[in-house]
């Protein structure tokens, strides 16, 4: 049986890229969004990236909570 030895990291809108260009984000201030969101996203998020290329907005909702525990159960199986 093979083993390989992968290192798994915490995901995090600080480190990420775009999924649509993959080109790089930087966290925006949500008073900055405006109405580019839909207004409940605003009501509950507050952390918010940007991407410098094609201006997605990007934040930390239940799909990157879903992410994390996924890894967490990679991280378990190990």
């Amino acid at each position: 049986m093979k083993t390989t030895h992968l290192e798994f990291n915490e995901i995090s809108g600080n480190v990420a890229r775009c999924t649509k260009c993959n080109f790089v984000t930087s966290q925006i201030r949500k008073p900055d969004i405006g109405d580019k969101i839909p207004k409940r996203i605003l009501e509950y998020n507050d952390k918010f990236w940007k991407c410098h290329k094609c201006d997605q907005i990007y934040w930390e909702g239940t799909h990157m909570r879903n992410l994390q525990e996924f890894i967490q159960k990679i991280k378990s199986c190990s």
